[in-house]
């Protein structure tokens, strides 16, 4: 029988993995984790590593107590390449964690469109049947079922963290209200401030859960020192728990920025990786009050003001 792994309660002297370290999530879940003491070491694809090599530079040379799997294809790639860095990357890493003396934590960061579409007003949990309508949605439920496979023939001490729609600072271009962001502070640098920026946006009618960054690093820090009995192989929602029209969060962006914007919504045409058809997402977080002592802290007006401070023109900044 393996032995116990050494981070459980207290961080201490541990050491944890982070895939996807230069992303989104992974920048803010490194620091997090950092500053309550694991020793963290950073893997990303942008150091030029193949998934296979990611997978064995995290698990040969670190030897982690913890790895949380941030990595992941979500705003552009090909069928293929999604199901590499979301799926496959996965299967991959799990018969090296397999092969540690000691039984490794894995926090898997999966997402809300794992769910698929549901109807309006209805909170998910984590009981919710779940029928993916995008190739983002099925390769990450996917993967999720491997970590719970693997942790049910105690392999690895998984737990999925299926995250709503994450907002605020390091937000990338590819994304709706990050692209949104970058395209206003362009035209604040341009000077030219008699002109109308217009943005042509589908999607701004449906309904979406947003959580900050930063409240995701909290939850997933908190999944990474939980009691093994209290997380192993459990599915744990991490969103606001509150649903807001993409229209008013998008208009509530511009207005913080101060620049002179028309919004048109148009249809989408065509698919992006991550664009479903469902009109409403909002997650119920009870379980990860109840688990994991974690909730949400940093509100919507906070998670947009932060990343115009990185978008906006210096000189151009307001409060």
């Amino acid at each position: 029988m393996k032995r116990p792994r050494r981070a459980e309660g207290e961080p201490g002297d541990v050491s944890a993995v982070v895939l996807g370290a230069t992303g989104f999530l992974g920048r803010h879940i490194c620091s997090r984790l950092t500053a309550v003491g694991f020793r963290v070491h950073r893997i990303s694809r942008n150091a030029g590593a193949s998934a296979a090599g990611l997978v064995n530079e995290a698990v040969v040379e670190a030897e982690p107590d913890v790895v949380v799997n941030a990595a992941g294809c979500v705003w552009s790639g090909t069928d293929k390449e999604m199901e590499a860095a979301n799926t496959r990357l996965v299967t991959e890493l799990l018969p090296r964690l397999a092969e540690l003396p000691h039984r490794t934590r894995l926090v898997q960061l999966g997402t809300v469109h794992e769910y698929g579409p549901v109807g309006p007003g209805m909170a998910l949990t984590e009981q919710h049947p779940t029928h993916p309508d995008t190739v983002y949605g099925r390769t990450k439920l996917r993967a999720a079922q491997h970590v719970l496979r693997a942790t049910g023939e105690e392999l690895v001490e998984g737990v999925v963290l299926r995250v709503s729609n994450a907002l605020g600072p390091g937000m990338p271009r590819g994304s709706l209200v990050g692209g949104i962001a970058r395209r206003l502070g362009e035209h604040a640098a341009a000077r030219d401030a008699a002109s109308e920026l217009v943005l042509r946006l589908s999607s701004v009618r449906a309904y979406r859960d947003f959580v900050d960054v930063r409240d995701v690093a909290g939850a997933a820090t908190a999944a990474a020192v939980a009691p093994g009995e209290v997380v192993r192989g459990r599915i744990i929602n991490v969103g606001s728990g509150r649903t807001v029209l993409v229209r008013q969060l998008v208009d509530r962006l511009i207005e913080l920025s101060h620049v002179p914007c028309r919004v048109e919504a148009v249809d989408a045409v065509g698919g992006g990786a991550a664009q479903t058809r469902a009109a409403w997402q909002q997650m119920d977080i009870s379980r990860s009050r109840e688990l994991l002592g974690w909730q949400p802290a940093v509100g919507a007006d906070a998670s947009l003001r932060d990343l115009l401070a990185e978008t906006m023109p210096r000189d151009v900044r307001r409060s």
